[in-house]
């Protein structure tokens, strides 16, 4: 199914600055050509119409007075799922990235330094602390579906309001 429609529309400078249709005839002859057919003079364009647009208003009820609130949202689940599944595994791996560049800088300033035992707790502490400035809590987001929700909502709660102290 087609998600888009072809329409023959005119600027209508005059009126008030949108598109319209009056006396515009729109024929598709085949898929990607549009015949297009007015009984005026005005310069026209060929415009994609979406059929079933993948944003709009969206009903969604607060938790403490069930009153609801329209709150423009996508719609399409597909795309809300892809937009965002996209913007969490480019901030997740950047973030795993950096964690694990610093993990092998550490790890070789340890190997130099012979003479200063350290603790490996301080070290595994170091990594930890600065796993949760980098935000790698954020990867909870990925674990987040279904019956795990909860728990997985829990410890990432915890571990965001962890990040002010180790900043």
């Amino acid at each position: 199914m087609k998600r888009y429609t072809y329409s023959c529309q005119y600027y209508d400078k005059q009126g008030n600055n949108t598109w319209k249709t009056d006396g515009c005839n729109t024929t598709q002859i085949s898929d990607g050509v549009v015949e297009c057919s007015c009984d005026h003079m005005t310069p026209f364009a060929v415009l994609l119409q979406l059929t079933r647009p993948f944003y709009g208003y969206k009903n969604v009820t607060l938790s403490n007075s069930n009153a609801t609130n329209l709150v423009c949202w996508i719609t399409e689940p597909l795309i809300l799922y892809g937009v965002n599944l996209c913007y969490f595994t480019i901030v997740f791996l950047f973030n795993t990235i950096v964690l694990i560049t610093v993990s092998r800088q550490i790890f070789k300033l340890k190997k130099v330094d012979n003479k200063h035992k350290k603790i490996p707790v301080k070290d595994a502490s170091t990594v930890l602390g600065f796993m949760c400035l980098l935000g790698t809590s954020w990867g909870l987001v990925f674990l987040g579906s279904g019956y795990t929700s909860y728990p997985i909502l829990y410890v990432f709660c915890i571990s965001n309001t962890m990040q002010g102290e180790t900043m």
